[in-house]
């Protein structure tokens, strides 16, 4: 199967990577762009929201999200089975947490009332938008999934500099209501494409579906659901403390250099953890282990040689490249490296916390995550104030590090199973 998993995945590889590296070239050329435009300040406003949107969006749909590709294959677990109003009210219900962060920190913002307004109807859609994404990764419209983000992140930059210009609104708020806009349109471009409801199923057995199908989800999805929130904080939770403790304007630098470096290693690294999702799940559901683990040692291997060549030049080429693009002067020798190692051992524990997902072991991986992230906050309140910048960038490394390392050591199990069957 080692061979077959890059046979079978090459053309959704090929998909999903256009899917990330022309809207990761977009938000390239978008970020130097809106804090050159915008200020620091305004980056740091919108950078802060659009976190805690993050993280309110996977704690309310995560659940959602992963127990929909997790029984990829299984026709009575469709997004179609779930009872509509589910959808509806964890997005609404993500909505809480961003107008909490408003009224509690981002008081300073110019114009506070459109901030908020727009910060909320952003968690909203973003948050709808995610799991219709993830509809359309499990059904395999790998084109249609492309077309859609493309559409979204170049809708959103477009949308972002018209309002500000046209609008008079702050650049903050231009960005969230920039996105809301483009999202809506690449929301619509997937519903077109979204799987048929199984017409052949009579009233009472949908019924019975959707109450079965919602609590197959749920015993799944709320430990997953947990745990995508806790892994936002720990990736995005520095700008926010940042922002607490230094202010918007540092918080801003920091996230435009973070946001480059994460969300790009992200965007490279996508990829190969799209297309290798649903091909160990669907191998594991088949009861094919050796399979399952064979495919997931082949991508952590290609993930594991790109992430050495992209941390080499980055700490070479890397703080001179982002200092022109940027147009700001890092003043820490060790961020960018230390960015970049987070980054990579981040992507590379989305690998290797494959091995306790399939086996349903999601409450211990949604523990350590949430021990981690707490920890992390712990240290990032406290370096902050004294080292700057580089503490959070310490926290972020370690608490990758630590996640990585502690996922592999618990894999080992089923990684011996598979050797026996």
């Amino acid at each position: 199967m080692t061979d077959q998993a890059p046979e079978v995945g090459r053309r959704s590889l090929v998909a999903y990577g256009a899917g990330k590296v022309i809207p990761g070239i977009l938000l390239f050329l978008a970020v130097p762009l809106w804090t050159r435009t915008f200020g620091a300040e305004q980056y740091g406003f919108y950078s802060i929201a659009w976190s805690v949107s993050l993280f309110s969006g996977s704690l309310f749909t995560g659940w959602i999200r992963q127990a929909l590709l997790r029984h990829t294959g299984n026709d009575a677990a469709t997004l179609q089975s779930l009872p509509r109003w589910t959808i509806p009210t964890s997005s609404l219900l993500s909505s809480l947490p961003v107008a909490a962060l408003v009224v509690l920190q981002l008081q300073t913002v110019g114009d506070t009332a459109s901030f908020a307004i727009s910060a909320i109807l952003f968690a909203v859609i973003n948050t709808a938008y995610t799991v219709s994404q993830a509809a359309a990764q499990r059904a395999g419209h790998s084109g249609t999934y492309t077309l859609a983000e493309v559409l979204r992140v170049g809708g959103a930059v477009l949308a972002s500099l018209l309002i500000y210009a046209l609008a008079g609104f702050e650049g903050g708020t231009s960005i969230l209501i920039g996105f809301c806009l483009s999202t809506l349109g690449a929301m619509g471009i997937l519903a077109w494409r979204r799987p048929a409801s199984h017409a052949h199923l009579t009233r009472t057995t949908q019924a019975l579906t959707g109450n079965s199908a919602l609590a197959t989800f749920w015993r799944y999805g709320w430990p997953m659901a947990i745990w995508l929130a806790a892994s936002s904080l720990l990736l995005y939770q520095d700008r926010v403390i940042i922002g607490s403790i230094l202010g918007a304007s540092a918080a801003g630098e920091y996230a435009a250099v973070s946001d480059v470096i994460v969300r790009g290693f992200a965007m490279v690294s996508f990829p190969l953890t799209m297309v290798s999702h649903p091909l160990i799940m669907g191998a594991w559901n088949r009861g094919e282990i050796r399979s399952a683990m064979a495919i997931n040692r082949t991508f952590k291997r290609y993930l594991v040689w790109i992430s050495l060549v992209i941390i080499f030049a980055g700490c070479v080429f890397g703080r001179v490249l982002l200092e022109i693009i940027l147009g700001i002067r890092i003043s820490e020798p060790l961020l960018v490296p230390l960015l970049l190692v987070g980054a990579a051992l981040w992507q590379i524990g989305l690998m290797t916390h494959k091995e306790l997902e399939v086996e349903n072991r999601t409450r211990l991986m949604a523990t350590l995550i949430v021990s981690i992230s707490v920890l992390s906050a712990i240290a990032n309140v406290l370096t902050t104030d004294r080292a700057g910048v580089i503490g959070p960038a310490v926290v972020f490394a370690s608490g990758a590090a630590a996640y990585t390392l502690t996922t592999h050591c618990l894999g080992a199990r089923l990684r011996r199973r598979s050797l026996l069957v």
